[in-house]
């Protein structure tokens, strides 16, 4: 007898892996136009705003990788996810190129840890037996997101403006994180103790 795929909580992650792809994808296709048409960036600085955040997410994902079984994995997508929730609303301060293109930075960094918590807790959710199909469906969720999600993008963009993308950006994020919430963690994959004031903070979760 085949074990149990779509359980609730592989259902979950791969919702929040979806609406956490879809914030990424529908915001990379915007973040150049937007700075080079609101706030008059040069290309040069509409590229940086544009691709600083996937260089935070790659040096986030070095990190991850070597911390990940130290933090725990359902801490760090937690973590990953509040900060990705909460730095959705800084954009709204941003008032100049500079100030985005950091925010852009830190919103990669955030990224970067919860993508990398959220696929290494979907090869935990998959049974053993069934961990070829099981990460092939779970996948889908990228790959629908990076289909639709340019398409949110410009059509919130052009039709509402940059802070209706925004709140909906937010929205998307705060609802991976809420979903997130109720992931629980397999008992061999227990997570391991904390070892500091601010990972102690994360058993909260």
């Amino acid at each position: 007898m085949q074990e149990k795929l779509w359980t609730r909580d592989f259902l979950r992650l791969s919702f929040v892996s979806l609406f956490m792809y879809l914030v990424f994808y529908s915001f990379m296709v915007i973040v150049a136009i937007y700075a080079l048409q609101q706030m008059n960036a040069s290309n040069a600085s509409a590229g940086l705003a544009a691709g600083d955040f996937l260089l935070a997410a790659l040096v986030a994902r070095l990190i991850a990788g070597h911390t990940i079984e130290h933090i725990g994995k359902r801490r760090m997508m937690l973590w990953g996810l509040l900060f990705y929730a909460l730095l959705q609303g800084l954009y709204f301060l941003a008032g100049n190129i500079y100030l985005f293109a950091i925010i852009r930075f830190v919103h990669g960094l955030a990224f970067g840890f919860c993508a990398t918590a959220v696929s290494t807790l979907a090869a935990c959710l998959v049974p053993k037996t069934r961990r070829g199909e099981g990460m092939g469906y779970f996948l889908l969720s990228t790959t629908l997101a990076s289909a639709i999600g340019p398409f949110i993008g410009l059509f919130v963009y052009r039709q509402s403006g940059f802070e209706t993308l925004l709140l909906v950006s937010l929205g998307m994020s705060v609802l991976a994180f809420l979903l997130a919430a109720g992931i629980r963690v397999p008992r061999e994959e227990t997570e391991p103790a904390a070892s500091c004031c601010w990972f102690r903070a994360a058993e909260l979760f």
